[in-house]
């Protein structure tokens, strides 16, 4: 029977893993004199069997989108004086 603790520790590891990989993708693509805003992202996770289901297996599938935004901070420090 698939419990939902059994979905939660596979889905964990995964999201921690996407989580770095989304932070690093948005770092690479900052220029010089630019800095990043913490960027929002959402999780999605999808799973072919729910808790309380017979299953002697179970696909997890879980996706991340972020939306990032980058500034100049030499503008910020000019617009600010």
């Amino acid at each position: 029977m698939v419990r939902q603790e059994d979905i939660h520790a596979a889905v964990v590891p995964i999201t921690t893993i996407l989580e770095k990989s989304e932070q690093a993708a948005l770092h690479a693509q900052i220029n010089p004199g630019e800095a990043l805003i913490i960027p929002s992202c959402s999780t999605k996770t999808t799973s072919d069997h729910t808790a309380g289901e017979e299953a002697t297996a179970i696909h997890i599938t879980v996706s991340e989108t972020c939306e990032g935004f980058v500034y100049t901070v030499g503008e910020l420090r000019h617009n600010a004086q």
